[in-house]
Order: structure tokens, then C-alpha cells, then sequence
């Protein structure tokens, strides 16, 4: 990059603040409930690695959540991927099953910004979900870590087999002492047996409110933000909500371009395309930004700017990137008369 190209180090200064990397298409599990389908063998090498990094560095994206498949069954390579991330941006996170974590790692895991470990219920229901054995050895590593000075933080990924486990999960957390997130999950086809309905996201959301956990789910943000009256977020003119296309996007280990992490729908490849380029042209993402075309409850919601539902559900159930969120609550009659509040 020459001298005159130095302003775009710039943190943020293109808009895109953040990125998922996929390290590799390799996962140890085969969890029920994963959006991606990683069997494949292909892994990022050093190249793609410093492509990666100068691609991000140059469009000032400062915050890197490293994923896979699963980042640890690399094994002794991961400890230089990450010493890379971790020299070249102001953030890094790192999101894993947490089955392959052992004391090899744990010096270089003490420079993380947040190793995110998904735990999916109590015993019984996790291994259900990710196979037997797993949940003991997930809460033995994520003590282990926690006791070394690991940030380490809980995911719970919401589904119709799992949702009425959630308030045994958060007491898991809070006997662990680490802080618990929570997402919903993402259907794989019309009809999938393990979809939320609205109800049962809606009373997720608000148990959810009611012990300060968070999510990172635009319509579930919104909620609370409506709930809590905070003024200064509803009436800025900044956007928020769904990140995709807006504020963050993902790269695979096949160095394709996604809008996020679950809508698998190239818009690039960084082998022949600029991440600057794409991130400005892209169709795909220009449709993202364009609050005018979105439809049905999305489309006429007075909040749009601050949630735009989750763009992968719009996807999966109608195939169409800016139809509405079946799973909004917060366009239905009962929340309009404040009835399920």
C-alpha cells in the first residue's frame, strides 16, 4: 500500500467495523442446529491469511471475530493465526465448540478480547444438540480457562428443542461466573423442525430483559430499547440493528465474500476482487442499504433504520433478502396495545 493510500487504515473509516473470518471448513462436531456445512478439508494458508489482513486493514475494519468449522482443530498453527489477528487490530474475538481447547493454548488465549464458547443447555440437551460427552468437557475447559485469566464468555443459540432450557443455561453461567449471550437460531428450509415461533421468541427475549442478557438479534434489541424508552438511540440518525451489509461482513476459508455468516451468498472473492470494491459496489450489499425496498413488516415499520429484522430468516422463508421477519413481535397488535409487555 503506498503512503497515499495510509488514510485508509483509518479505524472505520469505510463503515465496515467488523468481520467473522472462517479459518477453516474442519469442524469435530456435526451439531443439529449448525447453519454451515463444514465437511470440507479446506483450510486459509499463510497466503490467504496476509491477503485477509491487508484487505481489512486497508477498508479500516477493527474488530475480528476468528471462526471456523472449528479455529481449534488447526492445532499449533492457530497460535500464529492468531498472534497475526491480534498484531494488526484493535479487537479480537473467538468462537469455538470448545471441545479441543487444552493447556497448549491457554498462554496465547490470555491476549483475547473474548473467547466465545456455545453451551445449548444443561447436559442432557447439549449433547443432544452437539454429541455425547461434550458438555462435560466444555465446562471443564471453561474452567480452566477462567482460572488462567481467560476472557471467556457463553453463547446460547435458541431453538424450538432447546428454548425452555434457557433459565437452566443462565444459572450454568452464573455459577461459572461468565457473562451469557443469546441469538436465535437460523432455519435451514421452510418448516424446520427446530424454528422458533413468535411466541416463544418473544417470551425468550423477555426473560432474556429481564436478567440483563444480551443478544445480539436486531429485533430483540430494538425491544428493549422501546421497553427502556431510551430516546437517544430510537431518534439517532445512525443505523443499527442487522449488521449485514451495514457494518460487517464475513470471509470463508474459500476467501468468498458473505454479507454475513449466515446468509451463505457470495457477493466476492477476495483471489480477484478488492474487499474495498465489493464493500462500496457490491449489488447485494447496495440492496441492504436501501431501507425503500424492504417489504412487508420490515418494510413499513417506523424503526427500520434501528433493527431490519434478520435478513437470513427473511431469506430461508421466502426467498427473498428484504422480505419481512417472521419472527417480529413488534409489529403485532397484542405489542401495539402494550398487551404483551
Amino acid at each position: 500500500m503506498s503512503n497515499g493510500d495510509s488514510k485508509n487504515l483509518e479505524i472505520g473509516k469505510h463503515g465496515l467495523h467488523f468481520a467473522v473470518v472462517e479459518l477453516t471448513e474442519k469442524c469435530n462436531l456435526r451439531c443439529k442446529h449448525c447453519y454451515g456445512n463444514f465437511v470440507g478439508g479446506k483450510s486459509l494458508s499463510p497466503e490467504d491469511i496476509r491477503l485477509i489482513i491487508n484487505q481489512l486493514q486497508e477498508i479500516g475494519c477493527w474488530r475480528i471475530t476468528l471462526s471456523g468449522g472449528e479455529p481449534f482443530i488447526l492445532g499449533d498453527k492457530l497460535e500464529e493465526i492468531f498472534n497475526l489477528f491480534r498484531k494488526n487490530f484493535k479487537k479480537l474475538l473467538m468462537v469455538t465448540n470448545g471441545v479441543l481447547i487444552n493447556d497448549r493454548y491457554i498462554e496465547f488465549l490470555k491476549k483475547i478480547d473474548l473467547l466465545q464458547i456455545s453451551l445449548d443447555g444443561p447436559e442432557k440437551i447439549h449433547n443432544y444438540i452437539r454429541g455425547e460427552e461434550i458438555f462435560s468437557r466444555v465446562i471443564s475447559n471453561i474452567i480452566k480457562l477462567k482460572d488462567n485469566g481467560v476472557n471467556v464468555a457463553l453463547m446460547f443459540t435458541a431453538n424450538s428443542f432447546n428454548i425452555d432450557y434457557f433459565p437452566q443455561v443462565v444459572e450454568i453461567a452464573e455459577n461459572l461466573g461468565v457473562k451469557l449471550f443469546f441469538e436465535r437460531y437460523t432455519p435451514k428450509r421452510v418448516g424446520d423442525e427446530l424454528s422458533l415461533d413468535v411466541s416463544n421468541f418473544f417470551k425468550l427475549t423477555k426473560f432474556a430483559m429481564s436478567e440483563n442478557i444480551e443478544s445480539s438479534d436486531p429485533i430483540c434489541n430494538l425491544h428493549n430499547h422501546i421497553v427502556n424508552n431510551s430516546s437517544k438511540f430510537l431518534n439517532s440518525k445512525s443505523f443499527s440493528g442487522c449488521s449485514a451489509g451495514i457494518s460487517g461482513i464475513a470471509i470463508t476459508s474459500n476467501l468468498d465474500v458473505l454479507p454475513c455468516v449466515r446468509i451463505r451468498k457470495k457477493i466476492g472473492n477476495l483471489k480477484v476482487d478488492s474487499l474495498l470494491d465489493i464493500w462500496y459496489n457490491n449489488p447485494v450489499l447496495k440492496q441492504l442499504r436501501n431501507l425503500s425496498e424492504y417489504k412487508d413488516n420490515c418494510g413499513h415499520c417506523q424503526h427500520l433504520k434501528k433493527c431490519r429484522g434478520c435478513r437470513a430468516e427473511a431469506i430461508v422463508e421466502n426467498q427473498e433478502l428484504l422480505s419481512g421477519d417472521r419472527l417480529c413481535f413488534l409489529n403485532s397488535s397484542a405489542f401495539r396495545s402494550k398487551q404483551i409487555l
